[in-house]
């Protein structure tokens, strides 16, 4: 098992951070929020996929994007994380949507767009 984990990390080129929006104590007793990167450089792959139908409103029909993270299934990622994913030197980011499938191998999170914090 350990083999094929390290076969399947290996085809992965893209480098994903972690960062959480953590509440802080502050000097002055009152508390504050502040991003905390919880994981660096983590090796994960970006999957994209056009979903065949569209999204249809008044104004017109619009393609369907969906956005899958493939990283390390002992990687900790919560709810609302951001994560940033570096692909040949462009930068994406997203959170988390969802509980991720955990595999003996892998997890899969689906991802939406990063919005900014909640």
């Amino acid at each position: 098992m350990v083999n094929q984990k390290k076969a399947l990390m290996s085809l992965w080129m893209d480098r994903m951070d972690v960062v959480e929006y953590r509440e802080v104590a502050k000097p002055n007793g009152a508390t504050g929020h502040e991003e905390a990167t919880v994981l660096e450089s983590e090796p994960c792959k970006l999957s994209f996929s056009t979903l065949k139908e569209v999204d249809q409103d008044d104004v017109g029909a619009a393609i369907v994007q969906t956005a899958t993270l493939f990283c390390d299934n002992e990687a900790v990622v919560l709810p609302g994380s951001k994560i940033i994913i570096t692909r040949q030197g462009k930068k994406f980011e997203y959170c988390r949507s969802g509980e991720p499938g955990v595999f003996t191998s892998h997890q899969e999170i689906a991802l939406v767009p990063f919005r900014g914090w909640a």
